[in-house]
């Protein structure tokens, strides 16, 4: 799927950040996906076909389903997050993956697909920019209080083998993919995942991450014109001790 907006369109809906909590015991955000009021629909112009995203009761709890028939777009989370200077925090979720696209080597434009994504969106001030950095992102159509998204990580679920352990997406590299490699007996099972988007960003980049960001969720199988069916049963951000 063409990722190269997905650092643009936040910007087109008029979302405020979060306030960090001074519980440490709570997160700053969870949603079990009772409904989806805590997300903003993604879609892309140029891909006729969308995701469906529905909230659903499985195994007595709601979740999110993700299907994708030759489809692309996602959900933005309402809320931007600020990490106050020194906070240690972590994103984690609970996810399952019924049936993959049937893509080819993700790391080509073609094998572009996957069955759930999870991003975290970094932000800056447009002010700390460099000036090429401000021609590259000339043609945002929104600009959200002087903020300019900088880079994405993209936590994905996959069964290709011998992928490293992040790489460029084919079609910008403003967005990097993180692949989290399951075998195929693991379909239809639910995994538990924990991250540390700041350490990997600086892994990464060699630089600190942005203390700003947001999450996005998607799955897609436009480039492989397959199907794909996946589900999502909370997400949260909080501290790393809980």
């Amino acid at each position: 799927m063409n990722t190269r907006w997905i650092l643009l369109i936040p910007y087109l809906l008029g979302i405020v950040p979060s306030a960090w909590s001074a519980d440490e015991a709570a997160p700053l955000f969870r949603d079990d996906f009772a409904d989806r009021t805590a997300w903003a629909d993604w879609i892309f112009p140029k891909i006729p076909q969308t995701t469906d995203y529905a909230v659903e009761t499985r195994d007595g709890s709601s979740v999110l389903c993700v299907v994708s028939a030759g489809a692309a777009s996602g959900l933005l989370s309402q809320q931007a997050f600020t990490v106050p200077e020194g906070r240690d925090y972590r994103v984690r979720w609970r996810w399952r993956a019924d049936r993959l696209p049937t893509a080819p080597d993700p790391r080509t434009k073609p094998g572009d697909d996957y069955a759930l994504r999870v991003y975290v969106i970094y932000e800056r001030p447009e002010k700390e920019a460099g000036w090429l950095e401000r021609y590259a992102l000339r043609k945002a159509p929104f600009r959200e209080l002087g903020y300019l998204p900088v880079r994405s990580l993209a936590y994905v679920w996959t069964e290709t083998p011998g992928l490293p352990a992040y790489f460029e997406n084919p079609y910008t590299d403003r967005v990097i993919m993180l692949p989290r490699t399951y075998a195929r007996a693991e379909r239809g099972e639910w995994r538990e995942v924990e991250i540390d988007p700041a350490a990997d960003y600086r892994r990464i980049t060699g630089e600190a991450a942005p203390r700003r960001f947001r999450l996005a969720i998607m799955g897609d199988a436009d480039n492989s014109a397959s199907r794909s069916e996946a589900w999502l049963d909370w997400i949260e951000v909080g501290d790393a001790a809980r």
